[in-house]
């Protein structure tokens, strides 16, 4: 991580990483925001696959799955907020909409890699699907 832009605000003197969304705590700094699922989705996916070699498909797959489950949680939710009863409500909705049981663990594969990438980036304590099994 680079220490890319410094701003001035209330508090004093803010730094931002490149390459971290709003909201994440880095090795124990913390920006006042917390990061909301359209910017972890879309960090997680520039990190993720920019250090990791995926094929085209998995890399639309990761796209599709964490689209669903923004649209699911709501736009506006926080990464931290997201419980284990969140995402099996989730589970429910897809099972209910016609969606085998295949699809619906090749959903929660791409979550279980999603929240742990930022488990290992200090953005959350634990991964809410550490309480469920699927």
């Amino acid at each position: 991580m680079i220490l890319s832009k410094l701003t001035l605000n209330t508090k004093g003197l803010a730094y931002r990483l490149s390459g971290v969304p709003s909201g994440c705590r880095i090795g124990g700094w913390t920006e006042e925001k917390n990061v909301n699922i359209p910017d972890a989705t879309a960090a997680f996916l520039d990190g993720y696959f920019s250090t990791c070699r995926r094929s085209a498909k998995t890399y639309a797959a990761y796209k599709t799955d964490l689209r669903q489950l923004k649209e699911h949680v709501g736009p506006a939710e926080s990464l931290g907020s997201i419980t284990a009863d969140t995402l099996e409500k989730w589970a429910q909705d897809m099972r209910e909409h016609g969606y085998c049981a295949v699809s619906i663990r090749r959903k929660f594969a791409t979550a279980r890699v999603f929240f742990s990438y930022w488990v290992r980036k200090g953005a959350i304590e634990n991964s809410p699907l550490w309480r469920i099994r699927l």
